[in-house]
């Protein structure tokens, strides 16, 4: 079905699947939710685990809840000391950290991808029209992802993560570093958050750049209009979200 065929594709996301009451799951993974994240192995390390454990594992991302992964063993023995017994370390170090990406279906059998990373990004999106000049996109401030805009394509960043805390920060500046290094183009101008609040927001202030404020609920609907290649005029859009200023946000 759908979600073999996408479990086995090369993008191998996390496709959320219904939890199956007879299904053999240790009451805390994933309490009271009625979906479960299915990944397949998609590294030989997932691999090699696998034919010594000889059954499915439950994994989790390596990281504290709001905090970006960890990158190299020194850190994570010292950000997860707390939660994990023990540490499998690795010769080969990470370059470019990113999170899984996540995809459930809808009731009509389409993908809808709940994090773009892993397999996804930072492949670029076409735009409608042509840009003047190279244009860096900053996000809000919870589930942040960063994007860097130039001629007809804009480049996604992996998901960051929120911005509530210095690790989280500081990731998202190396993503903006590594982004324009990545896309070859240096932003002239800076679109944030119309949220005065938002680290973001702050970022972009203090860049030194010209800024673009967009309110947060149009910055989604037309996320979603470019994702899907639709046009942005003559469009009624509905977007369900607990927070934005401006416009009646």
């Amino acid at each position: 079905d759908e979600a073999r065929a996408l479990l086995q594709s090369p993008q191998a996301p996390v496709v959320l699947v219904r939890r199956r009451l007879a299904a053999e799951l240790a009451p805390s993974v994933a309490p009271g939710n009625p979906w479960i994240g299915a990944l397949l192995p998609y590294a030989p390390v997932h691999v090699l685990l696998l034919e010594l454990c000889g059954r499915p594992l439950v994994a989790t991302s390596a990281n504290l809840a709001e905090e970006p992964l960890c990158t190299d063993d020194r850190e994570a023995r010292v950000r997860l000391s707390a939660i994990a017994d023990g540490f499998l370390g690795h010769n080969r170090p990470i370059a470019r950290p990113v999170d899984d990406s996540v995809v459930r279906f809808s009731g009509r059998g389409d993908a809808i991808l709940l994090r773009r990373a892993r397999g996804y990004a930072p492949s670029p999106l076409q735009l409608p029209a042509e840009l003047a000049e190279p244009v860096l996109c900053v996000g809000g401030q919870m589930k942040n992802a960063v994007a860097v805009a130039a001629g007809r394509r804009v480049v996604l960043s992996p998901h960051i993560g929120d911005l509530e805390n210095v690790i989280t920060q500081r990731a998202f500046g190396r993503t903006i570093e590594m982004l324009s290094e990545l896309h070859g183009a240096r932003a002239t101008t800076v679109v944030h958050d119309k949220h005065p609040g938002y680290a973001s927001t702050t970022f972009a202030q203090k860049s030194g750049l010209k800024t673009v404020a967009v309110q947060h609920h149009l910055a989604h609907l037309l996320a979603c209009l470019l994702e899907n290649r639709q046009p942005a005029d003559g469009v009624l859009g509905v977007a369900w979200d607990g927070s934005g200023v401006g416009e009646g946000g």
